[in-house]
């Protein structure tokens, strides 16, 4: 019965690969700073959900690498808290100086950004 059920979820993620990707990890960074600069757009709401979703996990990514002696991801000052307005903002701002990161996607271009903003000192901390 188990293997059936695994089989089973394998053949409807096989079907629809869509379905196993977040949305904020498939949207280029110029299309996600398109919806940032859109307030009307009736996409950005969970749009800017999803941006600060993607920002938390790589937080969170970065304090676990610190805890276990791995050089962390970026080092904002402890108890920082960003809204998703924050987080493009920062990332609109990062864009300016780096347009060839454009195509790329959005979480990539949030950890470059968060990088350039909280780099770590040597040694990672």
């Amino acid at each position: 019965m188990r293997q059936w059920c695994l089989a089973a979820v394998a053949a409807v993620l096989v079907a629809s690969p869509a379905l196993a990707e977040p949305a904020a990890s498939v949207t280029s960074t110029e299309e996600a700073l398109a919806i940032y600069h859109s307030p009307e757009s009736p996409e950005r709401t969970l749009f800017m959900t999803e941006v600060l979703e993607e920002y938390n996990g790589e937080y969170w990514a970065s304090d676990y690498n610190a805890m276990y002696f791995n050089p962390p991801i970026f080092c904002p000052p402890r108890g920082l808290k960003l809204t998703a307005d924050q987080v493009l903002g920062d990332v609109d701002r990062y864009m300016e100086d780096h347009p060839d990161w454009a195509k790329a996607k959005i979480g990539y271009t949030v950890i470059l950004t968060m990088r350039a903003l909280y780099p770590c000192a040597a040694g990672g901390h």
